[in-house]
């Protein structure tokens, strides 16, 4: 612990005084009556309650109340704070941290048990005692102590050295003392155990080799069964992935025929779409100028509403046809796509040959396709009938305008 600085406000002589104290020896020096006793005494009272008079005689003169600060660093966390004490009317005794500016004990016996921690004072001597004893020994009495009986000198020494408090502290490790030699003995009975033991290392040794050595022929038999189980396993797992790729194969092949058939069944129909759709549009670009000239006898008569209507509904037809038509080409276009996608499949059926032995089913399918291309010549001709009865429409269409 070291002081660091004691502020008096109207203690005694001072007035207000603010007395720093620098780091190594400090003397204080002055006249008689300068206040030499008043710095120590404030020091005694505010750090260890110690006041060797009445408190009203310690306020200045005139005064009502007085007030003491002492800064010290603290020897237990190195760290500053402030001990304020005031006298007379106001009293009050507590401890400020000056970096938090806040009071951390406020009650005289917190206060004194925060400066026992701060100030390191172990064992049961009380602090005013400690003061008056050891630090701030009166002036003229410093060597009185050594003066008194042995047996009273003792018995003041023994409370400033804590003689008692080392005395109960040397009772206390006796215990301890005690243990420590039975551990010791323990110890001796163990060495004397295990050098004996030690007699059949040798031993002991030479089968531990033997055993290191069978358990490396182990390591090494068990590492060889190992590998013979992975080798077998990656064997059974490249069995396994043949097996899955024949499957897929078989699979796709079935895919692929399906896929032929529904690609030749959409390029017939497209492609009677088509051939309706052209011969559409041929009978109405025949039909176009005897059109025109409907539409200028309409404009011209009004007896021609019949006629009209029935132009509107070729009109509809021929927008009906071009769609028809454009939606033949479409999926003729498409059906292309398919077929294409067919042949590469079919491509694909032919390399996978040895592998298949479906040709009698592909056999009845082409013949089901022959049937297909017979029908749609039997629609090819429904068409041309279509196209033949549109013509007679047409004829009439001209009688009727004419």
């Amino acid at each position: 612990m070291r002081i660091t600085r004691v502020e008096l406000t109207n203690i005694k002589s001072y007035q207000h005084a603010v007395i720093p104290f620098q780091p190594g020896t400090i003397a204080v020096r002055g006249l008689n009556g300068a206040g030499k006793s008043t710095l120590v005494e404030a020091i005694g009272y505010a750090l260890f309650d110690a006041l060797s008079y009445n408190r009203a005689q310690f306020v200045r003169e005139g005064e009502k109340s007085g007030q003491i600060v002492v800064a010290f660093i603290s020897a237990l966390d190195d760290r500053e704070y402030e001990v304020v004490r005031r006298v007379g009317s106001a009293s009050e005794w507590y401890v400020v941290d000056p970096e938090l500016h806040d009071r951390l004990v406020d009650q005289s016996a917190d206060v004194i048990d925060f400066l026992r921690d701060h100030l390191r004072i172990e064992g049961d001597v009380k602090l005013e005692t400690f003061f008056n004893d050891a630090l701030g020994v009166p002036q003229g009495t410093f060597t009185a102590d050594f003066l008194m009986t042995p047996a009273n000198r003792k018995k003041k020494f023994d409370v400033l050295l804590q003689v008692e408090d080392y005395r109960k502290a040397a009772e206390k490790l006796n215990d301890t003392n005690n243990y420590l030699k039975q551990e010791h003995i323990a110890q001796e009975y163990r060495i004397e155990r295990l050098e004996a033991e030690t007699g059949k290392l040798e031993g002991w040794r030479e089968l531990l080799r033997q055993r290191h050595l069978q358990v490396r022929w182990l390591v090494d038999e068990i590492e060889r069964l190992h590998q013979q189980i992975v080798n077998q396993q990656e064997r059974r797992a490249q069995l396994q992935r043949l097996e899955a790729e024949v499957k897929r194969l078989e699979n796709a092949v079935a895919h692929a025929n399906d896929v032929r058939r529904n690609a030749a069944a959409r390029l017939e129909d497209a492609t009677a779409r088509r051939d309706e759709a052209l011969t559409a549009q041929r009978i109405l670009a025949q039909t176009g100028a005897d059109h025109q000239a409907y539409l200028q006898a309409e404009r011209q008569s009004l007896a021609a509403r019949d006629r009209q209507r029935q132009r509107d509904d070729l009109r509809s037809k021929q927008a009906e046809l071009e769609r028809r038509r454009e939606r033949a080409q479409s999926e003729e276009e498409h059906a292309r796509q398919a077929l294409a996608q067919a042949e590469a499949a079919a491509q694909r059926i032919e390399t996978l040959q040895p592998l298949i032995a479906r040709q009698t089913k592909l056999e009845s399918e082409r013949d089901q396709a022959l049937q297909d291309a017979r029908r749609l010549r039997d629609l090819d001709d429904a068409l041309a009938k279509m196209g033949h009865e549109h013509a007679t429409a047409q004829q009439e269409i001209t009688a009727k305008e004419q």
